[in-house]
């Protein structure tokens, strides 16, 4: 009971504090406390089990098969594409205006598309199995079955999001995340040569979170106001994210098809650090994008001029103490037949603080409605950045890979500072 009261009296005075800060310069600083406190939990315990599963993956499977699971990942998050992946956005958008009838809609939506595109990912799998590595062939067609189940039932957490109930979001995903990553490390252990086995632990215990969670959120939907323009707005930001999507895997599948996997297993461990980075800052932007959607252009643009720079100049001395520390947290969590990839991954660093700020823009600009805006500019720069991946990775590798990266980034940070500051 003391402790209790001792809690609530720190929360209050936590409160009072951030008030009085957020009322100065003009912001709702304890929404952002609060919410920040969700979000900066949900990263932490998806970072650790995410780092755990990676490293009995690496430390239990061989380079080949370590390869090849990415290869079918990268697959398999590809086929979220006919699922139209903007759809989350656009709910999001809609749930924080109070719009929640759209949920249910939303979700029907993606699933019929996923059922849609189901006989073009068939004939993917029937490629391979034939005409180039029947193992992969397999996986395919057990990724085209589960995929349908996986990507649309996924938007619960939309849900959650656009009412700014975070500490659900973070029980659930942090639920899911443990799941999965216990059912992959099980079948590690039973067949850790067996690469089906590995995959399908991997996408059944992925479907079947999804779906518990999504009967769960039904509780959550309070009214069945449905926002008009949900649909449209779906196109256009789903192009958004297939253009994110694809640039996110090509380069894995890029170097799956031009070299062995051990080389792809090399690339993953060097990446997957600058993924969790991603994802941290990625999670902490999430906490805002309701207050973004609802806020007016006045509040917008003041937040942009104050905190952008800022914003930058963390992720670059962030970035700098990530480059020294490196060469310990690789070697000791993958052991050392993983040594190469520290090199890699020191390089791509420099792609955070551009990473960051794309990220915080990108939503910035959404908030203006300026969807067709970003399609046409990521549209431009991934088809330069996949010609870099076709002309760099056959004859540079690993290296052509991560310097094609960071260019792109850099190109849409450019970009999206311009027109984010025209507004």
């Amino acid at each position: 009971m003391q402790y209790s009261n001792i809690m609530k009296k720190v929360r209050r005075k936590i409160y009072n504090l951030s008030k009085d800060i957020g009322d100065k310069i003009g912001i709702d600083l304890p929404y952002y406390v609060e919410n920040g406190f969700w979000a900066t939990i949900g990263q932490v315990i998806q970072i650790v089990v995410g780092i755990l599963l990676s490293v009995v993956l690496a430390r239990f499977t061989s380079e080949k098969i370590l390869g090849q699971y990415n290869f079918l990942i990268s697959i398999l998050t590809i086929f979220s594409i006919i699922s139209l992946p903007g759809i989350n956005v656009s709910l999001l958008r809609s749930v924080a205006r109070k719009k929640h009838g759209t949920y249910k809609k939303a979700v029907k939506f993606s699933f019929l598309w996923s059922l849609a595109g189901l006989p073009l990912t068939l004939l993917i799998g029937a490629y391979y199995y034939f005409y180039d590595e029947q193992i992969i062939g397999i996986g395919i067609f057990v990724a085209a079955i589960f995929s349908p189940l996986i990507f649309p039932f996924a938007s619960w957490d939309s849900l959650y999001q656009g009412q700014s109930k975070f500490s659900i979001s973070t029980y659930f995903n942090s639920i899911k995340t443990v799941i999965i990553a216990g059912f992959v490390s099980v079948s590690i252990f039973f067949g850790k040569d067996n690469l089906i086995l590995i995959f399908i632990s991997y996408l059944a215990s992925n479907t079947f979170t999804n779906l518990l969670f999504y009967y769960l959120s039904f509780k959550h939907i309070k009214n069945d106001d449905i926002e008009n323009s949900w649909k449209k707005s779906s196109y256009k930001l789903s192009l958004i994210a297939v253009i994110s999507l694809i640039y996110d895997h090509a380069d894995k599948i890029i170097i799956g098809v031009f070299f062995e996997p051990e080389k792809l297993a090399v690339y993953s461990i060097a990446v997957s650090i600058i993924i969790y980075l991603r994802t941290a800052i990625k999670m902490l932007i999430r906490v805002i994008m309701p207050k973004l959607f609802a806020a007016d252009k006045e509040l917008l643009q003041n937040i942009l001029r104050k905190y952008i720079v800022k914003f930058f100049v963390v992720l670059i001395l962030g970035s700098i103490v990530f480059y020294f520390l490196l060469p310990f947290v690789i070697t000791i969590l993958y052991s050392t037949k993983y040594e190469n990839s520290v090199f890699y991954a020191q390089i791509y660093l420099i792609s955070i603080p551009a990473t960051g700020l794309v990220m915080f823009l990108q939503n910035y600009l959404i908030a203006f409605n300026s969807e067709t805006l970003m399609i046409k500019v990521k549209l431009i720069f991934t088809v330069l950045n996949l010609l870099l991946y076709i002309l760099l990775i056959p004859y540079f590798g690993i290296f052509g890979a991560v310097v094609s990266s960071i260019i792109y980034y850099y190109m849409l940070l450019f970009v999206f500072s311009y027109y984010a500051y025209k507004k």
